[in-house]
């Protein structure tokens, strides 16, 4: 029996950190857009361009999202099993919802001080036409890099209703008993279950009208709606996390074949970048090529996504205090960074130094100042209970987290 709670703890603990690491990852790609090639239309321009910089925010880019909502699903699911539908509901607008009502407002003004920034700096991009405000309406409403947040929402309504609906059409559980073994099954078959998520995530993109092909799924930042492509991409990750956890073994079988998954993703990724190096935000890509690079995108997708988990699963063993203090900061990291990376790219935005030495110190700096904010302002105040949970005694030691079960401080059931 405490071998057993001891094994659901450590998977726990590896996935928090998948999920977190995907959050603070997104901080890397933000931070690396300004040294793109010929690119133009970013709100820093910097002088130094780099191809590396390039080829990794191109391969961030494509699985750092997918990952995040897969487990978003898988951890959703666990909270809604613990405290019921009535304590979810509570959950998820005491740490989903409520943020982003309290941080969308400031970090837009905060956007604004740093184009001001940058602007004084010289670093921001040079062009006839007036900037124009945000557009406030169903199509055009600003949700910034805090859509996740809105996205999340939805896909927990999603997921509320299909199981009422489903309870009640399957009382017996026939349906879903069935579902969980063919899930089971195709775990199990190596290659199986990403290859048929990508088709599906490949169709999903050949289908999105102007689809900029090197920036993956279109990021759904802005309106009301989420477009079809990044709605049904991250839905189904979404959906694929929620099953996985009703199954025993859960993300369990990744394991063995995390090597195979790394190594096809890596190909995959390779190929996209041979097809198309340059970081256009228009389409670039007709006929065959098109379809070839929506293909192994959408594998590529996919194969990092189960390659990481089951790594993950693999060789995160033992807690470590550093490592669990910096995922239980990535939440609040996440929330403020990009203003003041911008703010940052612009300071370093004339500098005569190589890109990849601007994008360690841009990050290094802006993470440094982010996690003293987060361990002064957030930790153990108000702000950290609505982040993560509870607030986080100064003191390092073991305690109970909100959900009530013992685990070494710092750990959650997580965003």
């Amino acid at each position: 029996m405490g071998d057993t709670a001891a094994t659901a703890s450590e998977r726990l603990h590896s996935l928090d950190l998948v999920r977190a690491a995907a959050l603070l990852l997104g901080i890397v790609f933000h931070a690396a857009i300004p040294f793109l090639p010929d690119l133009q239309l970013w709100l820093v321009v910097d002088q130094v361009r780099s191809s590396p910089v390039s080829w990794l925010t191109f391969t961030l880019h494509t699985f750092r999202m997918a990952t995040f909502f897969v487990l978003a699903g898988y951890f959703g699911r666990l909270l809604l099993v613990r405290r019921g539908t009535k304590g979810f509901v509570k959950d998820r607008g005491k740490r989903i919802l409520a943020p982003l009502l309290i941080f969308w407002l400031p970090v837009l003004i905060l956007y604004g001080i740093a184009l001001a920034v940058a602007a004084n700096l010289g670093a921001t991009p040079v062009t006839d036409e007036p900037i124009q405000p945000p557009a406030f309406t169903l199509a055009g409403f600003p949700l910034t890099h805090l859509w996740f947040l809105y996205v999340l929402l939805i896909l927990y309504l999603a997921a509320l209703i299909a199981r009422t609906t489903v309870e009640k059409v399957d009382n017996k559980g026939t349906m879903r008993g069935a579902v969980d073994r063919v899930l089971a099954k195709t775990l199990r078959i190596p290659f199986l279950l990403p290859l048929l998520l990508a088709s599906v995530v490949a169709l999903l993109l050949l289908n999105h009208p102007e689809w900029p092909e090197w920036w993956g799924i279109p990021t759904p930042d802005r309106g009301l709606f989420p477009n079809t492509a990044a709605l049904g991409s991250f839905g189904l990750a979404f959906g694929l996390g929620w099953l996985v956890h009703r199954s025993k073994d859960g993300f369990a079988p990744l394991v063995r074949l995390w090597a195979p998954h790394l190594v096809v993703a890596m190909v995959a990724t390779l190929v996209c970048l041979v097809i198309t190096d340059e970081p256009l935000f228009e389409p670039q890509l007709e006929g065959r090529a098109r379809l070839l690079f929506a293909g192994f995108y959408a594998v590529a997708v996919w194969f990092w996504t189960f390659g990481l988990i089951g790594a993950a699963l693999r060789f995160i063993r033992r807690e470590s205090p550093a490592i669990r203090y910096l995922a239980d900061s990535s939440y609040w990291l996440y929330i403020i960074h990009l203003p003041l990376l911008v703010a940052l790219e612009g300071v370093v935005a004339h500098w005569p130094v190589p890109a990849e030495l601007k994008l360690i110190l841009v990050v290094t700096a802006g993470v440094a100042l982010m996690l003293v904010s987060y361990h002064f302002m957030v930790r153990s105040t108000f702000l950290g209970k609505l982040l993560n949970g509870r607030r986080y005694p100064r003191k390092r030691g073991t305690d109970e987290n909100s959900d009530g079960w013992k685990v070494p401080s710092g750990a959650s059931d997580g965003t």
